[in-house]
């Protein structure tokens, strides 16, 4: 199954152009975050590497020169651990790692030059977090900030033995062709290459938004297992956050939802009692009769990337 999986991914990768996706070793328009202010083109030509750190990209010049410990300079403790989201929404994120910011939080900011560290990313040594940056990462504009990922070719896919029926071609081939379209990747501070990640799941129509669900399971070696939710929202964005860290987690999960969802008579009763009022996030969530559609409700994820 594997190598038929590697054989069809492999080939969308060489036959789709991804028209909205800029390689950024590649960039002339993506510029050095240290004091250089080169384009990344112009560093890679010149035989320098790039480094990254979620979204911050430096040269390599400007990395060994350690720019990036400006970015920590001259911050205010922000506390807002007493707050509820409410009180406080989290209308703040954090310009490292992208983590929203607000009631229940603290965090570091600046508000001269409109910088904001959260609490953790400003206590990490910054100089243990950059990688050197691959050449096959890409960079996609469709959401609000860009999102950096990496595509290349699959040789060892190690797909969970309790998920192989689960995967289908037609699935794989759509979700590669949705890289244009991601507007979200909150998997982990790696780039990652999503090509190794593959869909469990058909996609499921929302009933109380225009949405659609699915599920994706990682077939890498590093972090084998770990379970991702995938929506697609009303103007085609896509995002992926994960879910789950461990595949036994998910599949534990899964059996519970299966041996509880309702049917019959008590979902039909929910489902009109829906047409007339859908605000009760849990009651639509307990009408999913698709698991990647129930989970997303029940981790309170957004259905909407503008």
């Amino acid at each position: 199954m594997e190598e038929f999986i590697n054989t069809v991914i492999n080939t969308v990768i060489k036959e789709t152009k991804f028209d909205d996706l800029e390689k950024i070793s590649e960039s002339d328009g993506f510029i050095c975050d240290g004091s250089c202010k080169r384009d990344c083109k112009t560093i890679v030509d010149n035989g320098e590497n790039l480094y990254n750190y979620v979204k911050l990209i430096y040269c390599e010049t400007c990395y060994q020169n350690k720019d990036y410990q400006s970015l920590t300079k001259g911050l205010e403790y922000i506390d807002r651990r007493n707050f509820s989201t409410k009180e406080k929404p989290r209308y703040w994120r954090c310009d490292l790692c992208s983590t929203s910011l607000g009631g229940g939080c603290q965090w570091y900011c600046n508000s001269k030059t409109d910088i904001d560290i959260c609490y953790e990313c400003y206590h990490k040594d910054l100089s243990k977090e950059f990688k050197l940056l691959d050449k096959d990462v890409y960079i996609c504009y469709r959401g609000i900030d860009g999102v950096y990922f990496k595509i290349s070719e699959v040789k060892d896919l190690q797909i969970p033995e309790q998920l192989v029926d689960q995967i289908k071609e037609d699935n794989v081939k759509n979700w590669i062709q949705t890289f244009d379209s991601l507007a979200n990747v909150n998997i982990n501070h790696k780039i990652v290459n999503l090509c190794e990640w593959l869909p469990i799941s058909d996609m499921y129509e929302m009933t109380h938004t225009d949405a659609f669900t699915q599920l994706l399971v990682n077939c890498g070696v590093e972090g084998n297992g770990q379970v991702a939710s995938l929506v697609s929202d009303d103007h085609g964005r896509v995002s992926l956050d994960l879910i789950y860290d461990t595949l036994d987690k998910y599949l534990e999960d899964y059996k519970k939802w299966v041996e509880s969802r309702l049917s019959g008579d008590e979902l039909e009763k929910l489902q009109e009692k829906l047409e007339e009022d859908d605000d009760n996030i849990d009651e639509v969530a307990a009408a999913c009769q698709e698991f990647s559609g129930y989970i997303r409700l029940h981790n309170r994820l957004s259905f909407y990337y503008g």
